[in-house]
């Protein structure tokens, strides 16, 4: 569930068919330079091995910009999502995640004392800050187990500037999807 989602725009580079995905630094270019929108995220999907009680097991990974909740106006159901105070992660801090309410509820028994709990995986602990509400995932059809930063998505897998994401934007009001297309091609010719 997010917010007005007859707002929100896939932004995404490419030529004819082809499409492509945006570096985090292009990302953040793309935030500073674009006026389209009131924001644009950025977001992309993997998987992880995560230490369970003694139970390794492969997990759906969600990793988004941290802007990207407050884009989406998704709200949590236990804890907080990801915001800018979880920026610092991209200089070493220790990592945070908000796991999804499927995850919290077939994993942790909908544990209520789940926050602050840590999740050990091989580079990067992670730190529960809250659980997302039912089917919050962006693509519904690969939900994610847990929603982390785009930092710590990229120290996870061990490769700090080579994640790739799509982006999504919220058209400022009394723009249209036409305006917002023209301006980002304008902008940006690949877009």
């Amino acid at each position: 569930p997010v917010r007005s989602p007859d707002e929100l725009v896939l932004v995404t580079p490419g030529r004819g068919e082809a499409r492509f995905g945006f570096s985090a630094q292009t990302l953040a270019e793309l935030r500073r330079s674009q006026t389209a929108f009131e924001d644009v995220c950025g977001y992309t999907r993997t998987s992880l091995t995560v230490e369970i009680p003694g139970l390794p097991r492969s997990l759906n990974l969600e990793a988004l910009s941290d802007n990207c909740d407050v884009v989406l106006g998704r709200q949590p159901f236990i804890g907080r999502m990801l915001g800018e105070q979880d920026r610092a992660l991209d200089t070493g801090a220790p990592g945070v995640a908000v796991v999804s309410h499927e995850f919290w509820t077939r994993t942790l028994n909908r544990d209520p004392q789940v926050i602050g709990r840590v999740l050990a995986t091989p580079r990067l602990p992670l730190t529960i800050v809250g659980v997302a509400r039912p089917a919050a995932a962006l693509d519904a059809d690969e939900g994610a187990d847990l929603i982390v930063t785009l930092g710590a998505a990229a120290r996870l897998a061990g490769r700090p500037s080579m994640l790739v994401v799509d982006a999504i934007g919220r058209l400022r009001p009394g723009v249209s999807i036409a305006n917002a297309d023209s301006a980002m091609r304008a902008l940006w010719p690949s877009v």
